[in-house]
């Protein structure tokens, strides 16, 4: 398994669903709102690209790239917005239930 890509409407995906996919290269998110919880892609050391094409939210847990190659890229578009669960708009976005 090197490349998965995921189709849109699921929008939240579980923790450590791809943890120690160590083949994995590349992954893409076809959703417009993502959320990449901490252990996501947790030693999958060869992953090297992300592509969110339809992203519009991209939110991600502070440790959500620890664990993997340190040259991994997110391609997104560039009116994407792209942060930390911890920031207060992110706050905001949870509130209004857009994530559930």
């Amino acid at each position: 398994l090197t490349k998965v890509s995921l189709p849109a409407g699921l929008n939240r995906y579980e923790s450590g669903i791809f943890k120690c996919c160590t083949n994995l290269q590349s992954f893409e998110f076809l959703d417009r709102e993502i959320y990449i919880d901490c252990s996501f892609f947790s030693g999958c050391k060869n992953l090297v690209e992300i592509n969110c094409p339809n992203a519009e939210k991209i939110i991600y847990d502070d440790n959500s790239f620890k664990y993997m190659a340190p040259n991994v890229s997110v391609n997104r578009p560039p009116n994407a917005v792209f942060s930390s669960e911890k920031s207060d708009e992110n706050d905001k976005i949870r509130e209004k239930g857009s994530w559930d």
